[in-house]
């Protein structure tokens, strides 16, 4: 019962093209491979300054050590033009707090440039002194860099997009990986727009796509005519999805999402959340319409009736973590209990 629970609450209505033609990815290894600049570094930020706050002792994950423990990590938090802040974790062998907050500041102003919500979302960055792989961890909300392979990523113009590659998995994963709208569209096209994303699907399909989607919808004419091309040809129902699900709240204008949209679509703020969120309805014509709150797992959590306009509900008995809301007739939206 409780596995089609979860089915029924996060399906979403997608128009899917059956006629897809098959090709192969348009561009090898991963979007950091490519010479295109997705994300400027002239591009606005939201980043406003950096604190240094002290050292303390940190869960500091890494692919190059066992030790999963650091002891007088540097600390520091950004702070962001919404007050949002995000803390940025450097490894005591930085040794010092001025080599610490080199690269605190390097990732600083890439955070400022991700969509609000995504940053929203993060907890923290944790970054190593030395060279290895970026990862991210979805459950914790936080990603990993490495000192070494960020001053790389630099040189190449590519730090912004391995900072908008991480902040997917650890901010839209634990949504949209495995909900049943996003794997019917990959099915749906079974193109895949880098061969790192289709050698993981599973994992990888969602951060690579998206940031086309992103720029596509936020810098139109930024891409080459012949990607963009392409994108709208071989991927078009996971473009749909990302464009329906993930970004209209950010890229449009209140008034510009809700009239785009049918009478189903709904919206929750502030999100992150703490004792209350407020649900926006637009021109519901459903009556005694409810919203539906569950949890990660698919679990009902809460379950309360609002009408047309703004709505408070109390959420102070919500555990914190991500949870999805469904409203009567249709639409759904995500947001983080603090």
């Amino acid at each position: 019962m409780k596995k089609a629970i979860t089915l029924i609450c996060f399906l979403f209505t997608i128009i899917t093209n059956s006629q897809v033609p098959s090709t192969d990815p348009l561009f090898p290894n991963s979007i950091v491979s490519t010479d295109i600049d997705f994300i400027k570094t002239s591009d606005p930020d939201a980043f406003t300054n950096l604190e240094y706050t002290g050292r303390e002792n940190k869960e500091m994950p890494g692919s190059q050590s066992g030790n999963l423990f650091d002891t007088n990590t540097f600390i520091f938090e950004a702070t962001f033009s919404n007050g949002k802040k995000v803390g940025v974790w450097c490894h005591s062998s930085f040794n010092n707090r001025s080599a610490a907050e080199e690269y605190a500041n390097k990732v600083s102003p890439r955070l400022g440039k991700l969509p609000e919500f995504m940053r929203d979302v993060l907890s923290h960055v944790v970054i190593h002194n030395g060279d290895g792989g970026a990862f991210a961890e979805s459950q914790g909300n936080f990603f990993v860099l490495y000192s070494d392979n960020m001053d790389t990523r630099i040189s190449n113009n590519d730090l912004e997009e391995t900072v908008f590659h991480e902040s997917v998995h650890a901010s839209l994963d634990a949504f949209h990986l495995n909900t049943p709208g996003w794997n019917q569209a990959q099915i749906d096209d079974g193109n895949f727009i880098t061969d790192y994303a289709e050698s993981r699907s599973s994992k990888e399909d969602l951060a690579e796509t998206t940031l086309f989607a992103y720029i596509m919808a936020k810098y139109p004419g930024r891409l080459s005519s012949n990607i963009e091309d392409w994108v709208n040809t071989y991927i078009p129902n996971r473009i749909a999805y990302i464009n329906d699900q993930v970004f209209p709240e950010t890229l449009l204008g209140i008034t510009d999402f809700f009239s785009s949209r049918s009478s189903t679509t709904l919206k929750v703020y502030p999100n992150p959340a703490d004792n209350n969120i407020t649900v926006l309805i637009k021109n519901t014509a459903q009556k005694d319409t409810q919203v539906h709150i569950y949890d990660i797992s698919g679990k009902l959590a809460q379950t309360t009736g609002v009408t047309n306009g703004e709505n408070t509900i109390a959420i102070k008995n919500l555990s914190k973590g991500a949870y999805f809301i469904t409203k009567t007739g249709g639409g759904i939206a995500t947001f983080i209990k603090e």
